[in-house]
């Protein structure tokens, strides 16, 4: 068993042996068994032996990308070598046995592991890899459950914003209003006992993947994606100001199989409050479009059916009002703003054995997948 294949190279600080693997697949298929151990152990030792390197010390720890997967003893008690210590924890710097902090910047510097800002609500912003952004963002954007090559095609698009931001110089705000990102510890919190097979399975994403984002003539997208639509989704026209040659009407049959996601009769006095209007029974609902985009006409009140749905926190802008005796009622279908990837129709591909590159070449058409 050689080594030398699972890591690209190595530091010594302080006493402590760091090991930067290379090979993921074998990091993410570690399932803590003791003949797994067994081999892990020894392929250490023989990268060690067949680099020559010279270290007399005990301590090793595993890192990608700024990530510690884990820590072990090489030297051993007996011949056991039950020792491994899953840590699962992003870090720009580690402290060492003597508590001192040492910086963890990966050897072999990629386009991948770029820092970028993130700024939370206490106003106080970190620097944190890329890669590390993106795994901590894709479980509060999609479905754990979801198949793998749709997992991949939102981590493209998850890389795709901060990769805009890091060329902006912007941070990417992570606040009470807009939280996004989970850090390792959130996600054993949600995850629970599933915590290990949900990390290696996002591991496998983040790794084959890594540094690729989408562009259109040379630049990221401006990424929009939906949970759910009613159908179909729409051109860039129907819901923003200006046409974006990628963002085009395709068809989402999976998405049209699903049942209506909102249905409820709003009262007149509880609408006439929020729209600060006098609404009655008599009031007229009447959705136009004007230069391709969609409108509703409350009274003599005119709203674009986002900011209509926005306001009545209604979970799509595809809807259909009518009036009766007791209120209003609205029956709404899809989750989110129709532009750009269904995620519910994307993962429908997935099952039929598309690849990622083939469900964003569906949805973003034009567009290439490039690398940082």
């Amino acid at each position: 068993m050689n080594g030398d294949n699972m890591f690209h190279n190595y530091k010594i600080i302080n006493g402590v042996l760091y090991l930067y693997v290379s090979n993921m697949n074998e990091i993410s298929s570690f399932n803590n068994t003791e003949n797994e151990k067994r081999s892990l152990y020894i392929k250490v030792n023989n990268y060690i032996r067949n680099k020559g390197i010279e270290y007399d010390g005990n301590h090793v720890y595993l890192v990608v990308n700024g990530l510690v997967v884990g820590s072990m003893l090489l030297k051993t008690k007996k011949d056991t070598v039950d020792h491994f210590i899953p840590i699962y924890e992003y870090v720009n710097v580690i402290k060492n046995l003597k508590g001192e902090e040492i910086e963890l910047l990966d050897i072999n510097e990629t386009p991948s592991s770029k820092f970028i800002d993130l700024e939370h609500s206490n106003g106080i912003i970190n620097q944190i890899y890329i890669e590390q952004y993106v795994f901590g963002t894709i479980a509060t954007e999609m479905p754990i459950y979801y198949e793998k090559e749709t997992l991949k095609a939102q981590a493209i698009l998850t890389r795709t914003k901060a990769y805009q931001k890091l060329l902006a110089k912007e941070p990417i705000k992570n606040n009470v209003l807009n939280k996004h990102y989970n850090t390792i510890e959130d996600l054993k919190q949600v995850w629970k006992e599933s915590f290990e097979y949900n990390f290696r399975k996002l591991q496998d994403v983040i790794y084959e993947t890594r540094g690729q984002f989408l562009e259109y003539d040379g630049n990221p997208i401006f990424v929009h994606y939906h949970a759910l639509n009613n159908g179909h989704t729409e051109d860039s026209t129907t819901y923003l100001e200006k046409e974006i040659p990628y963002l085009k009407k395709v068809s989402c049959e999976a998405d049209a199989k699903v049942k209506m996601f909102d249905n409820l009769t709003i009262d007149y006095k509880t609408i006439s409050r929020i729209l600060k209007q006098d609404i009655t029974n008599k009031t007229k609902f009447k959705k136009m479009t004007i230069n391709q985009r969609h409108y509703i006409q409350v009274g003599r009140t005119l709203y674009d059916v986002k900011t209509f749905a926005n306001i009545l926190k209604l979970h799509s802008p595809i809807f259909k009002i009518d009036t009766t005796s007791e209120g209003v009622v609205i029956k709404g279908k899809g989750l989110g703003t129709p532009l750009g990837m269904s995620q519910h129709s994307a993962n429908e591909m997935a099952k039929q054995k598309k690849t990622y590159q083939e469900i964003l070449n569906y949805f973003y058409p034009g567009t290439n997948i490039r690398h940082i």
